[in-house]
């Protein structure tokens, strides 16, 4: 319950005792992500060594923890080709408001929807036709948890999809 991996836990993961909460040193260090993607698939393993356990595991969950994030940038490409742009929101980490900002070289319908880190919907911002230019359109994530979101902007068939973090 609301575990934390830490490198520099003073308790290692290993010789503690279910529930955990608090910090533990996990079993490999984290350390060999510096530099690197620790984004991925994962696999959340578990053993219970312990004579006489048995039984099934019902459920389980990870809560991130995203702690003096200053701001997220993501650079990509641009390809000659892209007949649209979508900005980083700004603020970007938020707390209420954030500004989404677009550039199309298209008229279209338009649609910009905010998804859960599972995929789901949570809001559609934009849904009809927008001409050619730059846009803008204010999302109040201030009803929504804490967390990673990811807003996604589609005009005819070209699509693009940023990340944001409500605080």
């Amino acid at each position: 319950l609301w575990t934390r991996l830490k490198d520099q836990a003073v308790n290692m993961i290993t010789h503690g005792t279910a529930p955990f909460s608090g910090d533990y040193k996990p079993y490999t260090p984290l350390s060999v992500f510096n530099g690197g993607d620790p984004n991925g698939e994962w696999t959340l393993t578990i053993y219970d060594s312990e004579v006489g356990h048995i039984g099934t595991l019902n459920a389980w969950g990870i809560k991130p923890l995203f702690e003096k994030t200053l701001a997220i940038s993501e650079q990509t490409a641009t390809e000659t080709d892209q007949k649209i742009q979508l900005l980083q929101n700004a603020p970007n980490p938020f707390n209420g408001i954030t500004q989404i900002n677009w550039k199309s070289d298209l008229s279209g319908y338009t649609l910009l929807k905010v998804f859960n880190i599972n995929g789901q919907e949570v809001v559609t911002l934009v849904n009809k036709y927008i001409p050619t230019g730059e846009h803008s359109v204010e999302f109040d994530g201030s009803r929504l948890s804490c967390g990673v979101y990811y807003y996604q902007l589609k005009v005819g068939n070209y699509m693009q999809t940023k990340k944001c973090i409500i605080k």
